[in-house]
């Protein structure tokens, strides 16, 4: 059994500590019922996986039927077509007869089905005028159960003239004819037959002429009206084979741009002609050809980016493939410029940025940061930072990060406009990817954490999708702002008391005709909204389609408004109390720390970062529960404002509390230290880091840890010190920003502001877990029950 504190209003002097009424609590029951929620959960998040992983597979079906169509031959005289069981599989072939011969050889295509479209490549297919045989070798995929060979035979329409052949064989030949020579005997040829005109391979003049880059035959023919559209049996168009060519000639491009050439036409690859330009080594020579196919669309920017972003069969991009092969800088701007997803995975792991590391590029790694890229990408089950680190590269990719973020900060009116927004603006989160640096300093013992914990010694600990979770003084303004009491007062609005079969919910909406504020308190969080021209029943209607009107009634006055505001005062986080803990060298463990009488001059003078010192004795301010009376806690502690003076911080410092002699456990210490969720350890050592025993630690309401190292050795004068950074998280606590960028910070008032957001901001991910969202949504559901038992009439 246990009884929990009650909690304090914000204006008295205690720290914000989460409370239920006064009332005793079995906590084998409440043990017990946590485990079956969380086996629950755990049944939910399965299921919820197997659907995505359906929804995923639904998806790729499209992609994947389009690959089917597109190795489908686009024309032939005869065909016929079947599938390939797996039963019919003897002495390593499999063989296929034709209801009805064909009258020559036909062309056979065959494709694996399910769970991916494969083509198989001809080589491994003997076909004959009855049939065709299948061997097995390495490269055909074996059938599973559910999957089969889908076939197609078919005859190519055979040329109208036996002259059109002669022609293009003397075109693509050993004598190749000039172009001259080719533009007289195509005219010639024209003149009785059909421009467009196909070979057995269904390729036509304007074909053959692109691929030639003859500028002069292009433009004769495209005159003559030859189809700019028509593909081969392979779906490579003019356009494909123009930018293929040996030297691509812009002026054809122009010419079959300017003829409506479908840019976005995809052979049996998938690739568009934008694919084999990207691939081009020399495509630094070709930005104007760049250019010139990403403004030929119908100009919306949603049409580009999709152009752009279009994947072949490989998983390529136009992005993917310049960085996998000529790397050419303008290009890769060009192509960010227009939208490029510059995180995009090829189906083999490989990714801009990947491609850039490799190469060390760093020119481009620098360019792909600016653009958004992801520095927590995998490939192949390796983080980024690890690839960069084996091919030695990560001097390079570390040098830029460190010049990127060396400043990089919120400005004060970036906090002051997100205060001051009324909507909830989602801070993000990141997600722990457990590649903690080996070759960076390591000050906590990770061959004994406790289950489930996780630490960060660098960024590369987790993903970075949020460049401005680098910045360091990333925090959340509005979680330390009063928008009910600042926006509402007690005569200009409405209070809601709607209690549905699932919730239950209390709506404050303004008075304003035109523009109404809303705030809808549930137990899970409060939601801030702004609605044009709708009445207050339009609006609950909207928040709940079970709502009826005259189902509920407009509270007003006083008494609620003072409710409502104790509820806001109650969860909103203005004040936030930290441990700090002096850990001399040779110490690594929790008993040891709470043991240290007294600080080295070294962690006095670090202490200075972390705010201001005061007497305790008759300050007024917030001391995060500490005795300002009687001077039983000691003489001085630190405090600290931040956010615009809309944060107080106080911190219990190990050394000035008072020591126990008597008690080794050092009780009056941890009765502040040991109830504070997150503590700071300063750790000094000499030459070699001495990694913490966080397993040491035996409270449970401790659940960050912030290392901050100091090595004692250094020879830099006080005002140049340098200390490293690392932070273990139990359980369920999200990664904690600002991340760490660098082994060495510069005592300075960049690294204060730094250490104190990552306190504030690991206590916020702290509460965020599971344990302390659990009693919150207690509280937040008790607290709303009471309000609707003072005030509401019942709701149906």
């Amino acid at each position: 059994m246990s009884l929990v504190a009650e909690h304090q209003t914000p204006d008295s002097q205690s720290d914000y500590s989460y409370s239920t009424p006064q009332k005793y609590i079995d906590e084998d029951k409440f043990n017990l019922m946590k485990m079956q929620l969380e086996e629950e959960i755990s049944d939910l998040r399965n299921k919820v996986k197997k659907y995505e992983e359906g929804y995923n597979q639904s998806l790729g079906l499209l992609k994947e039927y389009d690959a089917l169509a597109n190795y489908f031959p686009p024309r032939g005289e005869f065909f016929c077509c079947g599938k390939i069981e797996k039963s019919s599989f003897t002495n390593d072939t499999y063989s296929v007869t034709f209801s009805t011969p064909f009258s020559e050889v036909p062309r056979i295509m065959v494709c694996v089905l399910y769970p991916k479209i494969i083509k198989i490549d001809a080589a491994f297919i003997s076909p004959s005028s009855t049939g065709f045989i299948l061997k097995s070798a390495p490269g055909i995929p074996m059938l599973v159960d559910g999957s089969f060979f889908f076939w197609m035979a078919y005859c190519p329409i055979k040329p109208k003239s036996e002259k059109l052949s002669q022609i293009i064989d003397k075109m693509k030949g050993v004598k190749v004819i000039t172009e001259k020579e080719a533009e007289i005997q195509i005219s010639k040829y024209i003149r009785k037959y059909d421009v467009n005109d196909e070979d057995a391979n269904g390729k036509t003049f304007l074909y053959y002429a692109c691929e030639k880059s003859y500028r002069g035959l292009v433009e004769m023919l495209i005159n003559k009206g030859a189809n700019v559209n028509c593909c081969d049996e392979n779906r490579y168009s003019p356009l494909h084979k123009a930018l293929t060519a040996e030297k691509i000639d812009i002026e054809i491009i122009k010419m079959l741009l300017n003829k409506k050439a479908d840019r976005a036409l995809k052979n049996e690859r998938m690739n568009t002609p934008l694919h084999y330009l990207c691939r081009n080594k020399n495509l630094k020579d070709y930005h104007e050809v760049l250019k010139l196919l990403l403004e030929s669309g119908n100009g919306s920017k949603e049409d580009t980016m999709r152009y752009i972003n279009e994947v072949n069969s490989s998983g390529e991009t136009a992005l993917t493939n310049v960085c996998a092969n000529s790397m050419d800088f303008e290009s890769i701007k060009m192509l960010c410029d227009y939208g490029a997803d510059v995180n995009h995975q090829t189906n083999n792991g490989i990714f801009p940025l990947y491609s850039a590391v490799m190469k060390g590029n760093t020119d481009v790694m620098e360019m792909l940061l600016k653009y958004g890229a992801n520095i927590g990408q995998v490939y192949k089950g390796k983080p980024l930072s690890q690839v960069a680190e084996e091919k030695g590269q990560m001097e390079k990719l570390m040098k830029i990060i460190r010049e990127k973020y060396a400043n990089a900060s919120m400005s004060e009116e970036q906090i002051k406009a997100t205060a001051e927004c009324f909507e909830n603006i989602l801070f993000p989160t990141e997600v722990w990817t457990d590649n903690i640096m080996k070759s960076k300093p390591l000050h906590i013992d990770i061959s004994n954490l406790p289950m489930g914990a996780k630490v960060e010694n660098f960024f590369t600990c987790t993903t970075h999708k949020f460049d401005m979770l680098l910045k360091n003084n990333i925090h959340d303004p509005q979680a330390c702002s009063y928008y009910y009491q600042k926006h509402f007062s007690e005569g200009d609005h409405s209070n809601y008391i709607i209690h549905t079969d699932t919730d239950l919910a209390i709506v404050s909406i303004s008075d304003d005709k035109n523009i109404k504020k809303v705030i809808m308190r549930t137990k899970r969080f409060d939601t801030r909204k702004i609605y044009e021209g709708k009445t207050d029943h339009q609006i609950l209607k909207e928040l709940f389609p079970e709502y009826k009107e005259k189902s509920t009634v407009a509270i007003r006055g006083k008494p609620m408004f003072n409710a409502l505001c104790k509820f806001e005062n109650f969860f909103t986080y203005k004040r936030y109390k930290f441990g700090v803990l002096y850990a001399a060298v040779g110490q690594t463990k929790e008993m040891e720390f709470f043991n240290n009488r007294e600080g080295s001059s070294y962690f006095e003078h670090f202490l200075n970062l972390l705010g201001n010192k005061i007497e305790l004795f008759g300050y007024q301010g917030f001391v995060g529960g500490l005795d300002t009376k009687n001077r039983l806690m000691g003489d001085y502690t630190i405090v600290n404002t931040f956010s615009q003076g809309n944060i107080d911080i106080a911190f219990h410092i190990s050394t000035w509390l008072p020591f126990m002699e008597t008690n080794d456990q050092q009780l009056d210490k941890k009765r502040h230290i040991g109830n504070d969720v997150v503590v700071l350890i300063f750790k000094e050592y000499a030459g070699t880091p001495e990694p913490i025993d966080i397993s040491s630690f035996k409270t449970q309401f401790n659940h960050a840890f912030i290392i901050v190292g100091f090595d004692v050795t250094q020879q830099n004068a006080p005002e140049d010190y340098e200390y490293s950074v690392n932070i273990c998280c139990k359980k369920d606590v999200a990664p904690v920003a600002p991340f760490i960028t660098t082994d060495k910070y510069k005592y300075s008032n960049s690294f204060s502001q730094f250490l104190i957001a990552k306190l504030i901001n690991a206590e916020r991910s702290a509460q965020n877990s599971l344990t302390f969202r659990a009693k919150r949504l207690t509280i937040r559901q008790n607290q709303l029950e009471s309000i609707m038992n003072n005030f509401a009439k019942r709701s149906n």
